[in-house]
């Protein structure tokens, strides 16, 4: 059981009035004791003044505050009088071998922030992550799964065997009413409010047909090696050209790395899954923006991100944990079948709980790789001409050998003849699963939906028994792995777990268009937001484009106040016009209502230019 340690009050700043703030050591700004400072009050902190914003430099950890206070350790005195003594101390450090955090802020896997978006995970190890957009990959045609599949190995081929990779997909759930207040039209006590209610009541049977309650995110998490920040920036400047430029091959967007600010986000969603409030809350008051979160703030309270992210306590058992009110359950893959679909991430992602899926792909080195297929080779080789030589002595066909024995030589040499070849790669595979839910009788109900799924597709979904605690830091999109469960892949097969399945469209104000293919999710659109607000209606004789144009117009009649013309040679909408008191123009020879493009001055138009 461990609990959050961060202070419940805001600390008490004391000013140190011998001092100039101005003209501090670069030391003591990046975060060094001064412990010459207050010597009587060791427990306050020691800060600037509040209104001196500073801008913050990215090679500087946020996590280490402007100042702190230190306490100094008590005098030794002599040995026998309950101090020990230096060589005795030793002994004792020596005994603790395992150092097992005693906070939540101690078991959150990293140790430092940086304002550039970069978290160093453990001394030396400096990660980013991309939000990486979806794309209509299962119902795309065969060649266009085959592009995107081969783009997709591209990607995984540019990791070296210094670059690690990750790839997350996060589900969670969003406010359910909330989700409907946003989509569902609002009243506004007229006569044409009983058809406002019949068409929010099409809207919740559509909703109810999808899972409009889940959204899936999915990140990509880099994880290099440097010996320190400065190196671990010109590294990533370096890849973030080269994995923007892949990514867009697979979904036409370009993709940057994610900020500081929304990196923390993330990971407080999965800290405090079914919380209420937001990671970064804003209010304006008086013509000026105050937030919860703000990087320079944090240092000089001398508080840590981890302070911001971490539950109100976290609990280990032997087969789940608790984070908070939530319970969780850390599984991983533990077999894999000789044949697997692409089907089996985005199957996975599709199961209605909150869930953290994860797959950490490690680079092995080509020499190294090359090495390890021909020695596993040579044993295979020795094996299958013992087997023929005990056949001949028995009397039997050199050919009449285990027929499992000659299928793992020939897996050998088709390896061998991918990484030699064919451009491929060996990566070192892992994959988990992090299952939440709000009790334990839900929690043991969605690990068997997720198992399920698993076992159509002939994998052995295992949950870590005594390792919840380092499964669970697996599965964060932080890029590490801390567990001992890999399992040898080709480029070719790692892709398999790819992780993109069908675009969502859900903006925000958006209007209903119908119904998501693949997922039977709401797509929800706003063109008054796209660069170009026009659109088309396309179909075959009689697959609904009349009834697709009126649904268009009544949901903008009902919902917005904007005007609606429309030219109507077949005289079709002049009912639906009728209807909601509109007014029908009838233009046609001999008509007493005509139009003369000439009929207009300079003074026409509001701007410049009359025509236009």
């Amino acid at each position: 059981q461990r609990t959050n340690n961060a202070p419940t009050t805001p600390p008490q700043f004391t000013a140190p009035a011998p001092r100039d703030t101005d003209n501090l050591p670069a030391k003591e700004i990046v975060g060094e004791p001064l412990p010459e400072i207050l010597p009587e009050k060791r427990n306050d902190f020691v800060g600037l003044d509040m209104s001196d914003d500073k801008e913050i430099d990215g090679t500087i950890p946020i996590d280490k505050p402007l100042y702190s206070i230190t306490p100094t350790e008590p005098a030794p005195t002599q040995k026998g009088k309950g101090i020990v003594s230096g060589k005795n101390k030793k002994k004792k450090k020596d005994k603790n071998l395992l150092d097992v955090p005693k906070t939540v802020q101690q078991t959150i896997p990293y140790t430092s922030v940086y304002s550039n978006g970069i978290i160093e995970t453990v001394p030396g190890t400096f990660t980013k992550c991309y939000l990486l957009h979806d794309v209509n990959f299962k119902t795309a045609t065969d060649e266009e799964q085959e592009t995107i599949f081969t783009d997709y190995g591209n990607l995984l081929n540019t990791f070296d065997d210094r670059t690690k990779a990750e790839i997350t997909i996060f589900n969670r759930n969003i406010d359910q009413e909330q989700f409907k207040t946003n989509t569902l039209l609002k009243m506004k006590h007229d006569k044409f409010d009983s058809y406002r209610e019949e068409y929010n009541k099409i809207l919740l049977a559509k909703i109810n047909e999808g899972r409009n309650n889940i959204i899936h995110e999915k990140y990509l998490t880099i994880s290099i090696e440097a010996p320190g920040i400065d190196d671990a920036v010109n590294s990533f400047s370096r890849l973030d050209t080269e994995i923007s430029s892949r990514i867009k091959k697979i979904n036409g967007v370009d993709t940057v790395p994610m900020t500081t600010e929304e990196r923390l986000s993330v990971l407080y969603d999965i800290y405090n899954m079914g919380s209420n409030e937001q990671f970064n809350q804003k209010l304006t008051v008086k013509g000026k923006t105050a937030q919860s979160f703000d990087l320079g703030w944090l240092r000089k309270q001398g508080v840590t991100t981890k302070d911001m992210i971490a539950p109100p306590s976290m609990y280990f058992d032997a087969k789940y944990l608790k984070v908070g009110d939530t319970y969780c359950r850390t599984l991983f893959i533990d077999n894999l079948p000789t044949f697997l679909s692409t089907d089996l991430l985005p199957e996975l992602s599709a199961v209605a709980c909150n869930m953290l899926t994860s797959v950490h792909f490690d680079s092995m080195p080509q020499d190294k790789a090359i090495k390890l297929v021909r020695n596993q080779m040579v044993n295979i080789n020795a094996n299958v001409i013992e087997a023929q030589k005990k056949a001949t002595r028995s009397g039997f066909s050199a050919d009449l050998i285990s027929p499992e024995l000659l299928k793992a030589q020939r897996e050998a040499q088709r390896i061998l003849d991918d990484i030699t070849s064919r451009n491929q790669k060996i990566f070192l595979v892992t994959m988990v699963v992090s299952i939440f839910a709000d009790s334990l009788e839900e929690l043991e109900k969605n690990v068997k939906s997720v198992q399920s799924v698993t076992s159509r597709f002939l994998c052995q979904l295992k949950t870590f028994n005594f390792q919840q605690e380092p499964g669970f830091a697996t599965s964060l999109p932080l890029g590490i792995n801390k567990v001992y469960v890999q399992r040898l892949l080709t480029t070719e097969t790692a892709s398999l777990f790819i992780p993109f399945s069908a675009q969502e469209l859900a903006q925000k104000n958006g209007m209903y268009y119908g119904l998501n293919a693949v997922s039977r999710n709401l797509l929800l659109f706003n063109r008054t937001n796209s660069k170009n607000a026009n659109g088309v209606i396309l179909g075959t004789p009689g697959a609904g484009k009349s009834f697709s144009a009126k649904r268009e117009m009544l949901n903008v009649f009902l919902g917005t106040e904007a005007d609606i013309y429309i030219i109507d040679p077949e005289r079709e909408y002049s009912a639906l016009a009728a209807l909601f008191d509109g007014e029908v123009v009838k233009i046609a020879a001999g008509s007493k209502t005509y139009i003369n493009p000439f009929d207009m001055d300079l003074n026409y138009a509001d701007d410049e230019d009359p025509i236009t």
